[in-house]
C-alpha cells in the first residue's frame, strides 16, 4: 500500500496541479487542503482555480514551495537539501517573492496557533571554538531556507509548518558566532510582520545576547569583527524590532541586578549568622575555659594539700624512729 509520502513522489491519482515559476506538482486535494486554509479556500470556493484544478503561486520560490509540499505529505522537510542550491553567489536567498510583512489574511483566525513554544527561543547557545569543524556557511543557508519556509507557511496559512520552520531556525541560530548574521536578521525583518512571535523573538534574543559585539563596542578576543554600519542600517529600519531588543536587554539587566541584590542580601544574612555563631562559640569557649581554670586550681590546691600532709607524716615518722 502506497504511503502518503509516496503519493507525493508519484503524483498518481492527483486531482490538483500547483505551479510556481517553471515547476509544477501533481498533488491531492484531500492532503494539501487539510492543513492549509489557503489551498482549502482556493479549492472550496467558486474560483477559477477550483474549476480548472490548478493553483499558481507566482510570488513564491519553487524550491521553497517544494519544501512546503514535502511537509504537507511527510510532516517534515529537509532544510539541508536546498540550502546550497537555493543560495545566491553572495550567500543569500531571494526572499522578496515570499515576503509578507503584512499579517496573513488568516492571522486573526489562527492567532492562538501562531505563537511558537517559548522554549524555542531559549535554546542553549553553542559557542563555536576556532578549532571546531562547524560549517557556518551551511548553517547560514539553512537559516535563510527556514526563514523563507516560515514566511511562505504564513502566507499559505499552515500554522504547524510555521512552528516547525521556527524550531529548525532556532536550532541553527543557537550557534555563535554566525556567518553574516546581519543578513539573517534583515531577511527575517523583511519577511515577517511586526507582531510575529515565531522568528523575531529568536533573532531578538541573539542580538540582545551579543549587543556589544553587534554595536562594535566590545569584541571578544579571537572573535571576528562585525560590520557595525550594516547592523546600524538593519536595526534602525525596524523600530519595533529595535524596541524588542532594547526591552529584552533592559529586562535581563534588571533581572541580573535583582539577582545580585538578592545574593548580597543572602551573603549578608549568612555573615550575620556566622558572627552570631562565632560570638556564641567564643562565649562558650570562655565559659569552658573558666570552668577548666577553676577545676585546675582546685586540683592544684588538692594536690598541694595532699603533698603537705604526706610530708608531715614522713617527718613525724622520722622523729619517732630517732
Amino acid at each position: 500500500m502506497a504511503t502518503v509520502a509516496q503519493r507525493f513522489d508519484s503524483g498518481k491519482y492527483s486531482d490538483l496541479t500547483i505551479t510556481c515559476g517553471n515547476q509544477s506538482w501533481q498533488v491531492h486535494r484531500n492532503i494539501v487542503c487539510f492543513d492549509s486554509n489557503f489551498f482549502a479556500a482556493a479549492c472550496d470556493g467558486n474560483f477559477l482555480e477550483a474549476q480548472q484544478g490548478k493553483i499558481d503561486l507566482p510570488e513564491d520560490d519553487p524550491k521553497i514551495v517544494d519544501l512546503v509540499l514535502q511537509y504537507l505529505y511527510k510532516l517534515d522537510y529537509s532544510d539541508d537539501e536546498v540550502s546550497e542550491a537555493a543560495s545566491k553567489d553572495d550567500g543569500t536567498l531571494d526572499l522578496n517573492r515570499s515576503s509578507s510583512r503584512e499579517p496573513s489574511p488568516f492571522a486573526a483566525a489562527t492567532e492562538a496557533q501562531e505563537s511558537v513554544d517559548d522554549q524555542v527561543s531559549k535554546l542553549e547557545e553553542v559557542e563555536i571554538e576556532t578549532d571546531q569543524a562547524v560549517d557556518l556557511q551551511n548553517i547560514h543557508s539553512r537559516l535563510l531556507v527556514n526563514t523563507a519556509v516560515y514566511a511562505t507557511a504564513d502566507r499559505l496559512n499552515i500554522p504547524e509548518l510555521k512552528d516547525l520552520a521556527a524550531a529548525k531556525f532556532a536550532e541553527c541560530a543557537k550557534y555563535w558566532p554566525q556567518h553574516d548574521f546581519v543578513t539573517i536578521v534583515s531577511a527575517v525583518l523583511d519577511s515577517t510582520p511586526a507582531n510575529d512571535r515565531g522568528l523575531r523573538p529568536i533573532i531578538a534574543e541573539r542580538c540582545e545576547n551579543h549587543i556589544s559585539e553587534i554595536l562594535g563596542i566590545k569584541i571578544p578576543e579571537g572573535k571576528p569583527t562585525v560590520d557595525s554600519k550594516e547592523w546600524e542600517k538593519v536595526l534602525t529600519k525596524d523600530g519595533d524590532f529595535l524596541y524588542s531588543v532594547l526591552r529584552q536587554k533592559t529586562a535581563k539587566t534588571l533581572e541580573c541586578e535583582e539577582k545580585r541584590t538578592a545574593e548580597i542580601a543572602q551573603l549578608a544574612a549568612e555573615l550575620e549568622d556566622q558572627k552570631r555563631v562565632t560570638k556564641q562559640s567564643k562565649s562558650h569557649f570562655l565559659s569552658t575555659l573558666s570552668r577548666l581554670s577553676t577545676f585546675s586550681c582546685y586540683m592544684l590546691s588538692a594536690n598541694l594539700h595532699s603533698y603537705d600532709r604526706k610530708g608531715r607524716r614522713g617527718h613525724e615518722a622520722q622523729k619517732a624512729q630517732v
